[in-house]
């Protein structure tokens, strides 16, 4: 994909390196020109691990690519198989060791981004794997399935209310 964005519209895509110090609402604001009122709320540049951990699990059910809003349109357990834990899933969904071996298969689209890009990844090391804790991990994927369940639960009043006026009952 960003062979594709750097062939097609060259410099006008600037890749910038993750910062977690950035505040990214901000720093885009700024290459736009705009200047915005700082906010002392913090914008997070990735989603939470509990939200990582809960599309990373989604994603599992399919062979294929996952992309994000089939997350977003299809939250149900569309699989008969058992849902694995979510340690187990942590594990693997913030485990760095691999990171050497996935930019040797992708070697020519690495050395595509240091050259084009100026990003070397071959000259870094892989950061070490930090697992968020389980006790918080585990308090906030139950929060976002409260927030989940109570959606759902919306809109399937809303569709029994549809139905039930179609019927004219």
């Amino acid at each position: 994909m960003i062979r594709f964005w750097r062939e097609n519209f060259g410099t006008a895509l600037k890749v910038k390196p993750f910062d977690s110090s950035l505040d990214v609402i901000q720093d885009f604001a700024g290459i736009l020109g705009l200047d915005l009122p700082k906010s002392d709320t913090r914008r997070l540049e990735r989603a939470e691990p509990a939200d990582t951990l809960l599309r990373a699990m989604f994603n599992t059910r399919f062979q294929d690519k996952v992309l994000p809003d089939e997350f977003d349109r299809f939250v149900t357990n569309s699989s008969s198989a058992p849902p694995p834990s979510l340690q187990d899933m942590a594990k693997r969904c913030f485990n760095h060791q691999a990171a050497e071996e996935i930019i040797a298969e992708k070697r020519e689209l690495f050395e595509y981004i240091r050259d084009n890009i100026g990003f070397d990844f071959f000259d870094e090391e892989p950061r070490p794997s930090n697992l968020p804790d389980d006790t918080e991990l585990q308090r906030r994927v139950i929060d976002y399935l409260v927030e989940v369940t109570f959606d759902q639960a919306q809109r399937l009043k809303r569709l029994e209310r549809l139905i039930y006026d179609h019927m004219g009952k």
